[in-house]
């Protein structure tokens, strides 16, 4: 009985080694699968552009509204009734141009009245003048007659120059900026009829006291777009002595140059940029390629689909791209996208931007 129960306990441990070693080297088996096929990490896709070589400037942008260089007023020089106003607000003239018309059945009849006197004495002083000559008459009365005579030419002459003035006409070529009388309206001398404009234009800008102590004066850079075509370049012309308006802003003009003059509209706005600071050709890249902007600032480069960790020195930037220096073969490309999750060395999937 001994024996048998002997027997049975060595069954027991031998079956229980078994099991051991069987459930040892499944798992042996499992981790040695798990690592054969475990996948390879993906690599970085990373949209990527060319450092490029280009001008790059500090700005301040404002924005201006175009004027008239030299703003006139048309002023009534006798009484009389509009008759018309030919040219509407905002639109151009050329010298010479109708500008206002007015009606004055006063000075209509005063000069029907003087030109009737003058042609009498210009017929008396004939008659006196033949009779002088004849002994019919004496020099006094021929002096009387030059005098009548001369006296209602210069009458007729003064009330002629008066209805001219029914008619303004430009001397200049400008803008209509604003009417102040309506067709049919009644004025008197010195009232104000119109407000012109020269041709020439310039831009105002209102640029705030912290501004201009950055150095902004006369003769100071300005450049400005009217299209998508190249920057149009200016400079400061005046500045204004003293402050206007709630915001405490200083007057700043700037001529535009003839060549645009004509296709600025007056009361137009637009962006402007004056310019700070200046840097022609230097080396650039965009803004969202840079890492740790404002504390030892990186670029990823991509080269061989991998990325390179390159510190970076940063110098102006403008319209998204910033100066930069640092080490460039001249070939590879900069990551501009997902550069928070990239580290020396990764590899990259590169998109071109």
């Amino acid at each position: 009985m001994m024996k048998s129960k002997l027997n049975i306990h060595s069954g027991l441990r031998t079956f229980t080694r078994l099991v051991i070693v069987t459930a040892v080297f499944q798992v042996s088996s499992g981790c040695s699968s798990d690592k054969e096929t475990a996948a390879p990490i993906a690599p970085i896709a990373v949209r990527i552009e060319n450092p490029q070589i280009r001008d790059i400037s500090e700005h301040l942008t404002y924005i201006a509204t175009v004027h008239a260089t030299s703003e006139i007023p048309v002023m009534a020089q006798i009484q009389g009734t509009v008759v018309s106003t030919p040219i509407e607000e905002g639109q151009t003239f050329k010298e010479g141009d109708l500008l206002v018309k007015l009606s004055s059945p006063e000075l209509n009849a005063l000069v029907d009245k003087l030109s009737s006197e003058h042609e009498y004495w210009s017929n008396h002083l004939k008659e006196d003048l033949n009779l002088l000559n004849t002994s019919s008459i004496s020099q006094q009365q021929v002096d009387v007659s030059q005098k009548a005579f001369e006296t209602s030419r210069a009458s007729l002459s003064e009330a002629q120059s008066r209805l001219n003035n029914t008619k303004e006409k430009a001397k200049l070529s400008g803008w209509i900026l604003k009417k102040y009388v309506e067709d049919g309206q009644h004025v008197l001398p010195g009232q104000a009829l119109l407000l012109i404009g020269s041709d020439s234009t310039e831009l105002h800008v209102e640029v705030v006291q912290e501004d201009l102590r950055k150095g902004i004066e006369i003769g100071y850079l300005v450049s400005f777009r009217i299209n998508s075509s190249e920057s149009i370049d200016s400079r400061v012309s005046s500045i204004a002595s003293v402050t206007t308006g709630a915001g405490r802003t200083f007057t700043v003009k700037i001529p535009v140059p003839s060549s645009i003059a004509q296709v600025l509209r007056i009361g137009e706005t637009l962006p402007i940029d004056f310019v700070l600071e200046q840097k022609e050709q230097v080396l650039s890249i965009p803004e969202t390629a840079v890492l740790n902007k404002n504390n030892k600032p990186v670029i990823f480069l991509v080269r061989a689909n991998k990325a390179v960790r390159t510190p970076v020195a940063l110098g102006l930037s403008q319209s998204g791209w910033i100066a930069a220096e640092f080490d460039w073969n001249g070939v590879d490309q900069v990551a501009i996208s997902n550069v928070a999750d990239l580290s020396d060395g990764d590899s990259v999937y590169p998109v071109k931007n």
